[in-house]
């Protein structure tokens, strides 16, 4: 009698073991497969929802080496059976937060090949806002002809009113807005990288102090869900952004210079000339 409950405490104990190291191991490949997903594009759901099967699989594994096959279910594997799926269930939930809750706000998107709209080929943007109803950014490298003093006359006695204006996007191409980098983020109207904000539209040279400031007429704007599905259609490459990018010295290198930041296997990418008649 004693003999049969201590091997039935040891098969409990094994069982009890194996169900242990394959949660372990269903938890740590679903985080790093999550990563995984986060490194490659920002928030690749798919790489999640890989993550929450391959993390399913390894408990069932683990429960086969530990007792023997789990497959015909009885009530002693109901509730490893159970925990399965509730491990699956929560990774599916994880898997849906980086698309609706992570913001981009202060990336770069780099367009890629797969973009075809003009308005955006070989474009950089800086996001400067992006939450669940939407998103705006600026585009980084369109300068046009229009020197910073004849479209802002109030800015003409600023060191930068030689520079010219960028077009920052299609959307209210009339409208003027302007980035800087401040010494007090505080003086900034919206921070948005670094010490790099926006400047109050009220803000004289009196009241705040710039290193650098560059002008931008119209912005880009995605409505709600619609960045994401351009994300999803791998139109664009997201970047970390760099308080620099703002105020990029030759906007025609940002492309190049911004996306081998993704790596090696961006190279060869990052290497093509801007007009592929050049290949």
């Amino acid at each position: 009698m004693l003999a049969s409950v201590e091997e039935r405490r040891a098969r409990v104990s094994d069982r009890a073991r194996a169900v242990l190291l394959a949660l372990v191991a269903a938890v740590a490949l679903g985080v790093f497969t999550y990563f995984l997903g986060l490194g490659s594009r920002e928030g690749d759901v798919l790489s999640t929802l890989v993550g929450a099967r391959v993390g399913s699989l390894a408990v069932l594994l683990g429960l086969a080496l530990g007792r023997g096959t789990p497959l015909r279910i009885g009530r002693r594997w109901l509730v490893p059976v159970l925990a399965i799926g509730l491990c699956d269930v929560s990774a599916n939930a994880l898997a849906d937060v980086p698309s609706r809750a992570m913001s981009l706000h202060g990336k770069l998107l780099i367009s890629s090949p797969a973009l075809v709209d003009p308005n955006f080929r070989r474009t950089v943007i800086l996001v400067t806002h992006h939450d669940d109803e939407g998103a705006m950014g600026l585009v980084l490298t369109r300068p046009s002809d229009v020197r910073v003093a004849d479209a802002v006359p109030d800015l003409s006695d600023l060191p930068w009113a030689d520079e010219v204006v960028y077009v920052g996007g299609p959307v209210q191409p009339d409208a003027i807005m302007a980035l800087a980098e401040f010494d007090d983020l505080d003086d900034a109207a919206a921070p948005v990288v670094g010490h790099v904000g926006f400047v109050p539209a009220d803000a004289t040279v009196e009241d705040v102090a710039i290193r650098r400031l560059r002008v931008f007429s119209g912005y880009a704007g995605w409505s709600a869900g619609q960045l994401e599905i351009e994300l999803e259609e791998q139109s664009w490459i997201v970047v970390a952004a760099k308080p620099d990018d703002a105020f990029a010295g030759d906007p025609d290198e940002l492309w190049r210079t911004a996306i081998e930041r993704k790596g090696d296997r961006f190279a060869l990418l990052a290497g093509m000339p801007f007009d592929p008649s050049l290949n």
